[in-house]
């Protein structure tokens, strides 16, 4: 075999070690990724404090604190209040997402900014609630 043969196997194995590790080095951070999303917490709390929502990275709510102010508002008042403030909770865990994916896999990578196009799909960023009564 010629020197100019081995020469670009070498170079070939070496592009396919490299290929490799990038990619082991990229599954790394997507197990980083889910793990550090899966601790994302955002509480937030309604402007005069009648009451707090802890929502997680999905927006899932976990926790939801009423004070007794909260239950001297009207019906209609507290679940526009509660979907407010939920979705306000569901911003910030989005924003803390998204800070995750930036740190791990950049900026302007595509995985941030899908999740970051994904999230602002998912709540706008305008005011009133979904909330209607019978």
């Amino acid at each position: 075999m010629s020197d100019d043969f081995m020469r670009d196997a070498d170079a070939s194995i070496a592009r396919v070690e490299q290929q490799i590790a990038a990619a082991q080095e990229q599954a790394r951070r997507g197990q980083q990724f889910q793990r550090d999303v899966a601790d994302v917490r955002a509480t937030a709390s309604s402007p005069r404090r009648e009451l707090r929502v802890t929502v997680d990275a999905s927006g899932r709510l976990l926790d939801a604190d009423l004070s007794d102010a909260a239950m001297e508002l009207s019906p209609q008042t507290l679940s526009r209040l509660l979907v407010d403030t939920a979705r306000a909770a569901q911003r910030q865990a989005g924003e803390q997402a998204v800070r995750i994916a930036a740190e791990l896999f950049g900026e302007q990578a595509g995985a941030t900014e899908r999740l970051r196009a994904e999230i602002a799909d998912a709540l706008p960023q305008g005011g009133g609630t979904n909330v209607r009564w019978s």
